[in-house]
């Protein structure tokens, strides 16, 4: 059923709500939420155990989290998913929809620290025990589609092409030797972009952008202002390393992936205080 994933990796080279064994790589945790890894001309990326927890704790189980970005809204809520899925058929097509458990996720919040342990490999036992996607995994791929959709027709900043999908990871036990496991995964495969995070642009002894990026101070400012509206500010994860600067052509690139249901309100807004105060001052 799973497919070896095209090489070269290229983005175009994958369908959303594909089936796809997962390019070996060394992935490396780029936030709470995501693992990813450069391979060829692509960036693939699959949720990190936090991101699984936070997804079945939060967004599957429609428990509301602390003080996210964002709640979700309508299309996202898994009460609406069967009217979401007319829409986007192709993250079911190879779904087991009859598979509609809500995995009991550890939390160090109500169990002792071995509990804790406990609870959370009987939690991976379960994900590794999934050998087709679920209902949950393909609500998992939806609500990133709707995001990525939703940012793409806000527009004034660049987003990076992308195909949603889902991988096989498989593993060898006892280094290499022994019967394999596979588990699926929900993964996003975006297309690398150029340039320099606005979060290398600042030097913290000097207080300010390095002289070497003030020049571009205006032209970041052009395009991110707009997105500081009421009805749009919330869609955007303001850590400024989800911001690429191409220095070539003066594009503004947003490249993370995640929708801003999972992360913190608090936090975000201190980035957005550190962007406005660093590049859109004048």
């Amino acid at each position: 059923m799973f497919k070896p994933s095209p090489r070269p990796c290229q983005v175009s080279g994958f369908l959303d709500g594909g089936l796809y064994e997962l390019p070996r790589g060394r992935f490396r945790q780029s936030n709470l939420f995501l693992e990813m890894c450069r391979i060829d001309d692509a960036f693939v990326k699959v949720p990190s155990f936090g991101g699984l927890d936070y997804h079945n704790r939060y967004l599957w189980s429609d428990v509301r989290p602390d003080h996210p970005i964002r709640f979700a809204e309508a299309m996202e809520l898994k009460a609406n998913i069967a009217d979401a899925f007319v829409k986007y058929p192709a993250f079911v097509a190879f779904a087991d929809l009859s598979r509609d458990i809500i995995i009991d996720v550890p939390s160090l919040e109500t169990e002792s620290p071995v509990g804790f342990l406990l609870q959370r490999r009987r939690f991976l036992q379960q994900i590794e025990s999934l050998t087709v996607p679920d209902a949950r995994l393909a609500h998992y791929l939806l609500i990133h589609r709707l995001h990525y959709e939703r940012l793409r027709e806000i527009g004034w900043v660049g987003i990076p092409e992308s195909r949603f999908c889902y991988f096989q990871r498989i593993r060898s036990r006892f280094f290499g030797f022994g019967r394999p496991t596979y588990t699926v995964l929900p993964g996003i495969v975006q297309q690398p972009v150029r340039g320099t995070a606005l979060w290398n642009m600042y030097k913290p002894a000097l207080g300010d952008l390095a002289d070497s990026w003030k020049e571009y101070r205006g032209i970041i400012a052009r395009q991110i202002e707009p997105l500081l509206q009421e009805e749009t500010v919330h869609f955007y994860d303001w850590n400024p390393k989800n911001f690429i600067l191409d220095s070539a052509d003066g594009r503004v690139w947003y490249v993370d992936s995640k929708p801003t249901t999972f992360a913190g309100r608090e936090e975000n807004q201190h980035n957005l205080y550190g962007i406005r105060s660093f590049f859109l001052r004048r």
